[in-house]
């Protein structure tokens, strides 16, 4: 389980320490959401953010939520299918977070080595899609 501190955060993972296996899953215990400044109505103070070997944009990540996913097993099924899905606007996807039914934990997932299969996995507790994106992935 990682803890971060107070302010944005930087959490690292590899395939060695958090691989997508059940039971070998890191947690996130605290993510923390970019936040609006209040001291500028165009600003924002930085939330939390994961730092990867590739960075996330627009074109590699994709989020699935109202799977009705309830573990991880049927969360990692469903990441893996949108993985080897050859649709032209999904086939570049690296990243796919998984925000499952309420109340249940949700998972990002990467597939570092392109063979469409998730290598990687990160439970990040019960967040919703809005508390993280690409930009979050550095």
């Amino acid at each position: 389980i990682l803890v971060g501190g107070e302010g944005g955060d930087f959490f690292y993972f590899d395939v060695i320490d958090s691989p997508a296996v059940l039971g070998q899953v890191d947690r996130i215990a605290d993510w923390e959401a970019d936040q609006p400044d209040p001291n500028d109505p165009f600003g924002e103070i930085a939330g939390d953010k994961i730092d990867s070997t590739t960075s996330g944009n627009a074109f590699n990540y994709g989020e699935l939520d109202g799977t009705g996913a309830m573990d991880f097993a049927s969360s990692l099924a469903q990441a893996n299918a949108r993985f080897q899905d050859t649709t032209p606007t999904l086939a570049d996807d690296v990243y796919v977070f998984i925000d499952n039914s309420a109340g249940n934990d949700d998972y990002l997932f990467w597939d570092e080595n392109g063979d469409g299969t998730a290598d990687l996995a990160v439970n990040m507790g019960d967040i919703d899609k809005d508390d993280i994106d690409y930009a979050d992935i550095t």
